[in-house]
C-alpha cells in the first residue's frame, strides 16, 4: 500500500537536514522571550496586589487605590499595621492622645470627635479578608485607639489570621461576627452597638476595662479560650435584627452554649442591664461573677441553668483585688437561677446581696445542682424575702453562716444532700489558701436552720441531717435530730397530733428510743408495788376466795406479795398467780402507818389505780415491742 504522505529527502546518513536553520534561529531568541514574558508577568501580580499599585507598595499604598481620601485615623491604621512599619507603638493613635486613659480618648464624646477620627469598616473587612492585604499586615495585627468606626463591620464566616484591638472605641453599628474564627478580639473601653458573635471563635473575647455595649451582645455557641467582661457595662435594647429572643427576658448577654477552654469572668465593676445568660455553657476554669451587678428587676437576672464549671465564685471583691478596678459586694436585682449546674470543685457564694420587691420571685435557685466541692454561703443579704433554693442538689459539703439565712419560709432544702454542714468560715476570694476547715454547728442551730423552711413537713432535710452526724460520729446528735422530725410531723396534725406525739416522743422518742419505754414501765411497776404494798397493810387487799380457790390438793391460800402483784398486773402475757387470788376491796378502808404518819386508804382508790396499770402494761408493752422492732420510726 502506497503511503500518501510526501516523504522527506534524506541526506547520506538518513537524517532531517532541511529544517535545521529555522530551528537554530528560534533557539536564539527564546531567552529574549522569556525575559519579556516574566517581566510582563511581574508587572501584572505587582498590579494585582495593589489593585492596581506598583509593585511592591506599602499597605497604605495599595488601599489608597481602593479606598480614597484616607482619614488620618485610615492612614495610621494602615501604616501601624504594614508589617514594614519600624516605628510601631502600642497602637495605631487616631487621637492627640497615646494615653488610652486620656480625656480625649473617651469614647462617651465620640459625637465631638472630628471625622479625621473616622475609621470605615469595610476598610478593616479588606484588611481582614483580602488575601494580598493579609500578607502585608504584622502578625500583631489590628490595633486602634480613639477611633470611631463608621458602618457596619461585618467579618461573618471569615478567618481572620491576625487579631483585632478597638480599644476606646466607637462602634455605634451593629458588628456581625456570626461563625467568625480570630485569635483576638479586644474591645476594651470601647462604646459599641449590638453585636451578633453566634458561633464565633475566639482564643480571648476582652470587653474590659469601662467597655459599654447600647444592645444584646450574642455570643450564643461560641468557642473560646478566655471570655473577659471585667468593669464591662451590658444594656439591652430592642432590636429587631436579633431573633429568636424573648423580649420579656431582655438579654443583655447571652453565651448560653459557650465553650471556654479556661474562665468566663464577669466581674469587677461588671454590670448587666437586663439578663445575663448563660444555659448551658461549657466552662473548663472559673465562672466568676465578683462585684458585678445584675439587674433584671422582677425577671432573671442570671439564667445560668446546666452550666458546667470548674468552679464558680459570686461575691465581693476586696479593694485593691484587681488593681484600679472596682471592688465591693455582687448584686443582683432579680432572680439568679443555677439550676442543674455541674461543678467540678466549690461554689462559693460569699459577700453578695440578692435584692427584689417584696412579691417578686428573686433570690438564689441552684435546684438540682451538683457540686462536687464545698456549697460556700458566706456574707449574704436576701432582701425583701428573697429566696435559697437548694432542693434536690447534690453537694460535697453545705457551709453557710448564720447571718447569710434567708427569712423563715425561704429555705427550700428538700432533697439537699451533702457529707457536711456547718457554719462556714471567713472566705478570702483571692488567698484560698487561708480558708480554715468547717466546724459543724451546735444541734439547737441546725434544728433553727431546718425550721426556716415553708409550712408544712419536710422529712428528708432532718433524715439528710441526721446521715452526716451519724456519718461523723455523733449517734446522740442524729437521733436528736430524728426525734425533732417526728415533733414537725406530728405537729401538723394540731392538738390530736400533740397529744399523741408527745406520749410517743416521751416513751419511746417515736422509736428512735425505744429502751426509754423500759423505764417507764419500771416506774410503773414501782408505783404499783408501792400502791399494793400500802393496800395490804390498810386491809383493802381482800383474797377471792371462794371465786378463786387454791389449787387442787393445796390447804393453804398463797400469800400476797406486793411486788410480785404488780408484775403481775402490768406485764399483759405473765402469769405469776397474784393477781389471781387477790383484789383490792372496792368498799374497804383502812389506815397505814408511813413515815410515822396515819395514812387513810380507800379499796376504791386502789382499785382505780390497777386497773390504769393494766392498760398502761398493754400499751406499754406494745409501744416498747414496736419501738423495738422499728414499726415506729420516722427514718
Amino acid at each position: 500500500m502506497t503511503s500518501c504522505l510526501p516523504k522527506e529527502p534524506r541526506g547520506r546518513n538518513g537524517g532531517r537536514h532541511q529544517n535545521r536553520p529555522r530551528l537554530t534561529r528560534v533557539r536564539a531568541i527564546a531567552p529574549i522571550v522569556a525575559l519579556v514574558a516574566a517581566l510582563i508577568l511581574a508587572r501584572a501580580e505587582g498590579e494585582t496586589a495593589g489593585g492596581g499599585g506598583a509593585a511592591g507598595g506599602s499597605l497604605l499604598e495599595i488601599a489608597t487605590k481602593l479606598f480614597p481620601d484616607l482619614t488620618h485615623a485610615e492612614r495610621a491604621l494602615l501604616e501601624y499595621a504594614d508589617i514594614k512599619s519600624v516605628r510601631r507603638g502600642e497602637y495605631a493613635v487616631c487621637g492627640p492622645s497615646a494615653n488610652p486613659d486620656d480625656a480625649s480618648n473617651d469614647p462617651q464624646d465620640a459625637a465631638k470627635w472630628d471625622e479625621q477620627r473616622s475609621i470605615r469598616a469595610s476598610l478593616i473587612r479588606w484588611m481582614c479578608v483580602y488575601p494580598e492585604a493579609n500578607r502585608q499586615i504584622d502578625p500583631q495585627g489590628v490595633q486602634v485607639l480613639g477611633a470611631k468606626v463608621i458602618g457596619k463591620l461585618d467579618l461573618t464566616g471569615v478567618n481572620v489570621p491576625y487579631g483585632i484591638t478597638l480599644r476606646r472605641c466607637a462602634i455605634p453599628t451593629m458588628m456581625k461576627l456570626e461563625w467568625t474564627v480570630i485569635p483576638l478580639l479586644d474591645l476594651g473601653g470601647s462604646y459599641t452597638g449590638p453585636i451578633d458573635a453566634f458561633g464565633i471563635s475566639v482564643g480571648i473575647m476582652s470587653l474590659n476595662y469601662g467597655f459599654h455595649a447600647n444592645g444584646t451582645v450574642d455570643a450564643d455557641g461560641s468557642r473560646v479560650g478566655d471570655f473577659d467582661a471585667l468593669n464591662g457595662h451590658f444594656k439591652y435594647l430592642p432590636n429587631a435584627e436579633f431573633t429568636g429572643f424573648h423580649p420579656e427576658q431582655k438579654p443583655a448577654l447571652n453565651i448560653i452554649n459557650m465553650q471556654a477552654k479556661d474562665g468566663v469572668w464577669l466581674l469587677a465593676g461588671f454590670e448587666a442591664n437586663g439578663q445575663v445568660w448563660l444555659s448551658s455553657a461549657k466552662i473548663g476554669g472559673t465562672l466568676a461573677f465578683s462585684a458585678g451587678h445584675f439587674i433584671n428587676p422582677g425577671n432573671v437576672a442570671i439564667e445560668a441553668s446546666g452550666v458546667e464549671a470548674a468552679g464558680i465564685i459570686i461575691g465581693a471583691e476586696p479593694a485593691g483585688g484587681l488593681g484600679s478596678l472596682p471592688a465591693g459586694p455582687f448584686e443582683a436585682d432579680g432572680l439568679v437561677d443555677f439550676t442543674g449546674a455541674r461543678v467540678v470543685g466549690g461554689f462559693v457564694v460569699d459577700g453578695a446581696k440578692f435584692n427584689g420587691r417584696e412579691g417578686d420571685r428573686h433570690g438564689f435557685i441552684a435546684e438540682d445542682a451538683n457540686v462536687k466541692g464545698a456549697f460556700i454561703w458566706t456574707d449574704v443579704s436576701l432582701a425583701e424575702g428573697g429566696i435559697l433554693d437548694l432542693r434536690g442538689a447534690a453537694v460535697g459539703a453545705f457551709l453557710i453562716d448564720k447571718g447569710s439565712w434567708p427569712e423563715p419560709g425561704k429555705l427550700l432544702i428538700d432533697g439537699l444532700t451533702y457529707s457536711t454542714i456547718g457554719p462556714g468560715l471567713p472566705i478570702l476570694l483571692s488567698d484560698p489558701a487561708t480558708r480554715g476547715a468547717p466546724t459543724l454547728w451546735d444541734l439547737h442551730t441546725l434544728l433553727s436552720l431546718l425550721r426556716l423552711q415553708p409550712p408544712g413537713y419536710h422529712p428528708q432535710p432532718y433524715r439528710e441531717l441526721a446521715r452526716a452526724l451519724r456519718e461523723s460520729g455523733d449517734e446522740i446528735g442524729a437521733r436528736r435530730i430524728l426525734i425533732a422530725s417526728e415533733d414537725e410531723r406530728y405537729r401538723q396534725y394540731g392538738w390530736t397530733g400533740a397529744i399523741l406525739g408527745g406520749f410517743l416522743k416521751r416513751t419511746i422518742g417515736y422509736g428512735h428510743r425505744p429502751l426509754l419505754t423500759v423505764f417507764w414501765m419500771l416506774g410503773v411497776i414501782v408505783v404499783g408495788w408501792a400502791i399494793v404494798a400500802v393496800g395490804k397493810r390498810a386491809g383493802v387487799m381482800r383474797p377471792t376466795w371462794p371465786e378463786n380457790p387454791p389449787a387442787s390438793g393445796k390447804t393453804d391460800y398463797p400469800e400476797l406479795h406486793p411486788f410480785l402483784y404488780s408484775l403481775d398486773v402490768f406485764l399483759p402475757f405473765v402469769n405469776l398467780h397474784q393477781e389471781r387470788y387477790f383484789w383490792p376491796d372496792g368498799a374497804a378502808s383502812g389506815d397505814c402507818m408511813i413515815f410515822r404518819g396515819r395514812l387513810g386508804v380507800r379499796g376504791s382508790v386502789v382499785q382505780y389505780y390497777l386497773w390504769l396499770q393494766i392498760m398502761s402494761g398493754w400499751i406499754l408493752s406494745a409501744i416498747f415491742v414496736a419501738g423495738v422492732t422499728g414499726l415506729i420510726r420516722g427514718d
